[in-house]
């Protein structure tokens, strides 16, 4: 097992925490003037509570995987602890000076038998943003500047009486099942990439929900840059 497996798997490990990100559509005019006001209420509300505790799938294709942790977006960048399982299964977690991914043992064994790769603060963002992707208030934002949005109706949502609202963005389905605070409970995002079509949901719970989240010990750490810039120096690498 070489450096590449490990940073090959880096790469996988992110896809799993993605909830994707779409491009704002037209001007939300032609949007229920009821419905733009709902949504403008759940965004505040959502981004006012700064955390939640967050389980969900993404799939692509025949790939699929499953994550749940703790997000806190009261700060950028967003901060918190998910763990993967299927496709890309690994942990991530991200603090506000450092972002961590853990790999596999037999990837491990490549890197002196550390399990986790450090991204400096500078290079973080990548990580980061995977996070800030699972952020409910997001989604939300989307679809009020989306100008495509309706109320679907009402619907419980493990146990919890919601409003579901659907639309799209310029290259996104977006589905919303909003509570009577104006928190997002649950969203659905498919989104038409060239990879191929990537559904992504996720449920919310607990918000305002205190996030803790603890560095890998150093001893069982590899920096992130310097593991590509062995690569890159490996003989094997120069000869590929």
């Amino acid at each position: 097992m070489t450096t590449c497996a490990a940073v090959a798997l880096v790469t996988t490990v992110l896809a799993g925490c993605s909830g994707g990100t779409a491009s704002p559509g037209a001007s939300a005019t032609s949007t229920d003037p009821q419905v733009l006001s709902a949504l403008r209420k759940a965004a505040t509300a959502t981004e006012k509570a700064g955390s939640a505790q967050v389980d969900g799938t993404s799939k692509t294709g025949t790939s699929s995987s499953a994550r749940h942790g703790v997000l806190d977006w009261s700060r950028t960048p967003t901060s918190g602890r998910l763990t993967v399982t299927g496709t890309g299964a690994g942990e991530t977690r991200s603090l506000r000076k450092a972002a961590y991914v853990r790999v596999s043992d037999s990837v491990a064994a490549s890197m002196g038998g550390r399990h986790w790769l450090k991204y400096s603060a500078a290079a973080a963002g990548t990580l980061a943003g995977q996070l800030g992707a699972s952020d409910p208030a997001e989604p939300v934002k989307e679809l009020i500047a989306s100008g495509d949005v309706r109320k679907v109706g009402t619907e419980q949502v493990r146990g919890v009486k919601t409003t579901h609202y659907l639309g799209t963005t310029a290259s996104q389905r977006i589905e919303l099942w909003i509570d009577k605070r104006g928190l997002v409970i649950k969203s659905l995002q498919k989104d038409d990439g060239s990879a191929g079509s990537t559904t992504t949901t996720a449920y919310y719970a607990h918000y305002g929900t205190h996030v803790v989240v603890k560095a890998p010990p150093a001893a069982d750490t590899v920096d992130y840059t310097a593991l590509l810039k062995a690569q890159s120096a490996s003989p094997s690498a120069s000869a590929s």
